[in-house]
């Protein structure tokens, strides 16, 4: 029966192992080493391409959805001054400034990415800026609009007051070109002095054509004294060519119309005498015969 020999260890368990030992060349060497090291990195890579990408983008998007606000908001601008009343001019700029801001809000929470968020608030602000000046300037066409439009009715009511009483003419005209130019008003606020000039000098012609007309409607001798005025240059100063022209014009027929009425209550009051004498004629024939 064959023996089995007992094991029996012939180099203690803390020395080395006999032989070479491996290395990483028994593993595929260092190229194997940096294919691991490259495996680790993919998914870093991976993801900053990732945000990269989310960050172009959310650039683009946001410049592409402030291009289409602004464009909206500026044929709702052009809405609102054209259709928005006079009275309410005054608050127009703060008022469509206050709809924007939370519209321009809520289309910039939607961007998560740095750059995104960076690229919405430069074009916000640019955009926010825009309108703000541009509201401003309806604004300010639109309060012109309401002063020249209040002075429409301011110089009628002194036009026809000096229609009423031409007498009052040097007050009024001095009320008129005061009120157009006064530094607390709101002419001399919303009007260029270019247009304040203008409409001071068309102010004063139509109020001295008002008070020449005044005088030629004094009846009696109000067209004659209205033609002796124009003709000696008393309203020369403040009346065109034009306008003196036609104030003759309506001055000589004032006079015409004056003569023609004297006639028709001469040819009356001849009519009435000779009805009378005839009358007292025949009553002195009735009572002869």
């Amino acid at each position: 029966m064959p023996t089995i020999r007992p094991y029996i260890q012939d180099e203690s368990a803390l020395a080395g192992i006999p032989g070479r030992r491996a290395s990483g060349e028994d593993f595929g060497g260092s190229g194997l080493q940096l294919l691991g090291h490259a495996i680790g990195d993919e998914p870093v890579k991976a993801a900053i391409a990732f945000e990269d990408a989310k960050a172009r983008e959310e650039v683009t998007d946001a410049q592409t959805k402030l291009a289409e606000f602004e464009a909206r908001k500026t044929l709702e601008l052009d809405e609102g001054a054209r259709t928005t009343d006079l009275e309410r001019a005054r608050e127009f700029s703060s008022s469509f400034n206050d709809r924007l801001q939370p519209e321009l809000q809520k289309l910039g929470d939607r961007y998560e990415t740095k750059a995104g968020q960076q690229a919405f608030q430069r074009g916000a602000g640019n955009v926010s800026g825009h309108f703000l000046k541009q509201a401003g300037l309806v604004q300010a066409h639109m309060m012109g609009m309401k002063a020249k439009q209040n002075w429409l009715f301011f110089e009628n009511a002194k036009r026809n007051a000096v229609l009423s009483n031409p007498l009052d003419y040097e007050r009024q005209k001095r009320l008129v070109v005061e009120t157009l130019n006064d530094p607390n008003g709101l002419y001399f606020g919303h009007l260029t002095s270019e247009e304040r000039e203008v409409m001071t000098r068309t102010a004063v012609e139509n109020l001295a054509e008002s008070a020449v007309q005044g005088v030629i409607r004094l009846g009696g001798e109000g067209a004659v004294l209205a033609k002796k005025q124009l003709v000696e240059g008393t309203w020369d100063q403040d009346l065109n060519a034009g306008a003196k022209e036609r104030m003759l014009d309506l001055a000589e027929t004032g006079i015409d119309r004056e003569h023609t009425k004297q006639e028709r209550e001469r040819l009356m009051a001849d009519r009435l005498v000779k009805d009378r004498n005839d009358a007292i004629e025949a009553d002195f024939t009735r009572r002869i015969l």
